[in-house]
């Protein structure tokens, strides 16, 4: 997915051989030191990403359905939309945000 480190793959073979001499997922969680998430994706393969993938994509449809359905965030978009320049007024506050952050200051205005 987007954005996250892969796993390395010695890690993923190390969940795959401790599976294979019958260790739990449990106990592999805690001696790999990685989340129960990475070793059921190390176990299952492409078919545990495609299902998450297709979840992703069902929540993401849900929630576009919920906001067309909302009379709030029409308002909303129709307030916003119809003002460029307040969207970029967000971006550049957005945009300082990060950058304290990053320099690891902390922000008072957030």
């Amino acid at each position: 997915m987007a954005g996250k480190p892969s796993t390395p793959e010695s890690i993923l073979q190390r969940v795959r051989d401790l599976r294979s001499r019958g260790v739990g997922l449990k106990q592999i969680e805690a001696e790999v030191g990685c989340s129960r998430y990475t070793v059921r994706k190390a176990l299952e393969g492409e078919a545990f990403l495609d299902r998450e993938r297709e979840r992703v994509r069902e929540a993401d449809a849900a929630r576009a359905a919920q906001r067309a359905a909302d009379p709030v965030y029409k308002a909303y978009q129709a307030e916003y939309g119809a003002r460029p320049e307040r969207k970029e007024q967000v971006r550049r506050k957005m945009a300082e945000i990060r950058a304290v952050r990053r320099k690891g200051g902390k922000n008072v205005d957030a």
